[in-house]
């Protein structure tokens, strides 16, 4: 990740994501290293405008499990992770995160009509947990702020 690379290829989109296909590595020449930021972001800024980027949410709670993936909830809306080969532990449904890490990718769910845009952190060392105490909702059922630490 931050390498600036020279690829030559064939350009095509699976589904909504752009991919370049080689006949082989030679046709990829490294022109320089270096180390990429993410990009702090909110669970409503996760959208098309950041496929493709690296990006951090900070301050989610892991919400409901979605086969692979897990809703991610902050004080904005909600985002999706999704995890892969990690491991589950991590997500444990309620968890409050320091942060999460990882690259934006649309996935398609052909099966049931579904488009959803997640962040897929790259190892577990993307994921921080935090320990707080449990989140008690205030009464009231449009409350933006709707998360109270003691």
């Amino acid at each position: 990740m931050g390498d600036s690379l020279i690829v030559a290829g064939i350009k095509e989109d699976y589904f909504t994501n752009g991919n370049i296909y080689t006949s082989s590595s030679a046709a990829i020449k490294v022109m320089g290293t270096g180390v990429v930021t993410p990009k702090v972001i909110t669970a409503s800024q996760m959208t098309e405008a950041v496929e493709g980027q690296l990006v951090t949410l900070k301050m989610p709670e892991v919400g409901t499990k979605l086969g692979n993936a897990y809703s991610l909830i902050d004080n904005t809306g909600i985002a999706y992770a999704n995890i892969g080969k990690l491991s589950s532990s991590l997500f444990e449904v309620g968890t409050r995160l320091n942060s999460i890490t990882g690259v934006v990718k649309t996935y398609v769910d052909i099966k049931n009509n579904v488009n959803m845009i997640q962040i897929n952190p790259r190892n577990e060392v993307d994921i921080v947990e935090i320990i707080l105490p449990k989140a008690s909702p205030q009464s009231g059922p449009h409350n933006p702020n709707r998360f109270n630490y003691f």
